[in-house]
């Protein structure tokens, strides 16, 4: 099908543009789904087939994804279409990170111009508080204002918090309109059904938030226990020598007082306190003293905090699976803490093959779910029959080695032969047993006489 930029200079009224509209925002969902967030969106950039019945959205040049939200935003775009954290010609303070509300204000202002007939410059950089003749005395109008001029302010967080939400407001016009709701059969949504869009919208940001805080944490974590070793292997070793010291001089002064009970009990509490410094610094003094500071760079960074959007314990209110991602979270903050950017990655693999991974519901999904869970299935058993051979192997060996020896001196090899045979000296030592060891029964241990 060919598709092109032409279209008629003038407003497309109500049922088109709702009509266009569905496609528009049903394709910028699912590009934010995948992290992408367009950025230019504009009347230029949506290419119409030849039939005119399919829209579809272009020039995806200067996307950004939201894998990169905590990187500075570069400004792109066209004036007139651009949210004002990102546009070219608005030079003021970003206000917070790119979040997919950018486009929403882009698709906004292209609404306008698509059900006005006309690009609304004099709302550069602004909200749409207005709209043009003929278009302001439809019956749409007043609402359809309100949904624009929210979805343009110039607060990120008073906008649609995502296109369904915007989409579910702006398919509520075709109610005003008979042929519009005939060229777009429109379900008004339920309250759950709004609810539950404002409520993915807020868990979006929250996600990334604590993805973030997560990485600060465990940064803190690692730099606050390489302080802890410092310090007991430079400052700590002073202060056990100190305190041995005061040690030493507290027990010569109860030495020289042997009456003094005061001074027996300050010598006591001295030489508690003097074994307490030496063994908390006994073991940092013993350990290497590491080669760098930890400087996490910024693809372990990147690793940590995508890994903590997506196995986080708290993800999960089943007890079970908050306890087995509790596992998978240390095992993702110990690669962390080493540095292992290969570790990390390997998760990130074994998780986006799990079964855990595939959204969605339906047979399409559940057939994924269940061909990734045979798979699983097929390469644990793979391990468990590699390893049941390998120790089979160590058995038959083991064996051999044991041939030629004395049954005594062979079962004694055998660490728990060689606890029983302890516990069968004690036995007669105890009561003077007359009778060979090998027939002193041991408590629940049975052996044959062979």
């Amino acid at each position: 099908m060919n598709y092109a930029r032409t279209k008629p200079k003038q407003s497309l009224g109500l049922a088109e543009t709702l009509y266009y509209f569905k496609q528009i925002c049903d394709g910028l969902s699912h590009a934010h789904a995948c992290g992408v967030i367009h950025r230019d969106l504009k009347p230029d950039n949506l290419l119409l087939s030849a039939d005119w019945r399919t829209i579809k959205i272009a020039d995806f040049g200067v996307a950004k994804t939201t894998e990169a939200e905590y990187s500075p935003i570069t400004r792109v775009g066209t004036a007139t279409y651009s949210a004002p954290e990102h546009s070219p010609h608005l030079m003021t303070e970003v206000m917070g990170p790119l979040t997919a509300s950018a486009d929403i204000y882009s698709l906004a202002k292209t609404c306008y111009t698509m059900l006005c007939g006309r690009v609304p410059f004099e709302f550069n950089g602004k909200p749409i508080t207005s709209l043009p003749s003929p278009a302001d005395s439809e019956t749409w109008a007043p609402e359809c204002l309100k949904i624009l001029k929210r979805a343009t302010a110039a607060e990120v967080v008073h906008r649609h918090g995502s296109v369904a939400e915007f989409w579910s407001e702006l398919a509520a016009l075709a109610t005003f309109d008979p042929a519009a709701t005939k060229a777009l059969p429109f379900k008004r949504p339920t309250p759950e059904d709004s609810e539950l869009a404002k409520k993915r919208a807020e868990l979006a940001p929250l996600a990334a938030i604590l993805a973030q805080r997560e990485l600060e944490l465990a940064t803190l974590q690692v730099e606050l226990r390489e302080f802890e070793a410092r310090y007991l292997r430079i400052v700590g070793v002073r202060y056990t020598k100190l305190d041995e010291i005061e040690a030493q001089i507290a027990e010569t002064i109860a030495k020289l007082n042997p009456s003094d009970k005061d001074a027996r009990k300050q010598a006591e509490q001295a030489r508690s306190q003097a074994k307490e410094s030496a063994q908390a610094t006994e073991s940092a003094v013993s350990e290497d003293e590491p080669t760098r500071k930890f400087a996490p760079s910024e693809t372990l960074k990147k690793l940590y905090r995508d890994l903590a959007k997506l196995v986080h314990p708290d993800k999960f209110p089943d007890e079970a699976e908050k306890a087995r991602h509790d596992i998978l979270m240390a095992r993702v903050s110990k690669a962390y803490e080493e540095g292992d950017e290969d570790a990390l990655r390997e998760i990130l693999n074994q998780w986006e093959s799990s079964p855990e991974s595939v959204k969605g519901e339906g047979v399409g999904a559940e057939l994924i779910r269940v061909i990734r869970k045979v798979a699983l299935a097929a390469q644990r058993l793979k391990a468990i029959e590699n390893e049941i051979e390998a120790l089979e192997g160590t058995r038959k060996g083991g064996a051999v080695v044991l041939t030629g020896l004395s049954r005594t001196d062979a079962l004694a090899s055998i660490p728990t032969f060689r606890f029983v045979m302890q516990e069968k000296r004690l036995i007669g030592s105890l009561y003077g047993s007359g009778r060979p060891l090998m027939d002193i029964p041991a408590r629940g241990h049975a052996l044959s006489s062979g």
